[in-house]
C-alpha cells in the first residue's frame, strides 16, 4: 500500500543532493562565518527549495488517474514550463554565487 509520499519525498532528497556539493565547498572555504549564518542558510533554502517545488509540482501535473488513458497536453507543457523555469532561476542563481562558494574575497 502506498501512501503518496514518496515523490516528495524523492524531490526532498533530489534538492539535498543538489545542493549538498556546494554547501560542502562553503563550509571548506570558512564563507559561513564571514557572510553571516543568515543569509547563508537563506541562500541553501532557496536553492534547495526550487528544484524540490519543481520536481513535486511535476510528479503531481503529470500523474495520471487510475481511469485515464493519456496526459493532457496542456499539463505536460506545463510542467515542462515550471521545470524549465525553476532550472534557469536554479543556475542563474549558482552561477552568481559560486565565486562566494570556493572562497574568493569580495564576492557578494
Amino acid at each position: 500500500m502506498t501512501t503518496g509520499a514518496h515523490p516528495y519525498r524523492f524531490a526532498a532528497l533530489a534538492g539535498l543532493a543538489l545542493i549538498l556539493p556546494f554547501a560542502i565547498l562553503q563550509i571548506r572555504s570558512g564563507g559561513v562565518s564571514r557572510n553571516g549564518i543568515v543569509g547563508v542558510t537563506a541562500l541553501f533554502a532557496l536553492l534547495w527549495l526550487l528544484p524540490t517545488v519543481s520536481i513535486s509540482s511535476s510528479f503531481r501535473l503529470l500523474h495520471r488517474p487510475a481511469g485515464a488513458t493519456s496526459r493532457p497536453r496542456g499539463r505536460v507543457l506545463l510542467a515542462a514550463s515550471i521545470v524549465l523555469v525553476a532550472a534557469w532561476l536554479w543556475g542563474s542563481l549558482l552561477v552568481d554565487q559560486l565565486p562566494c562558494f570556493i572562497g574568493a574575497p569580495n564576492c557578494d
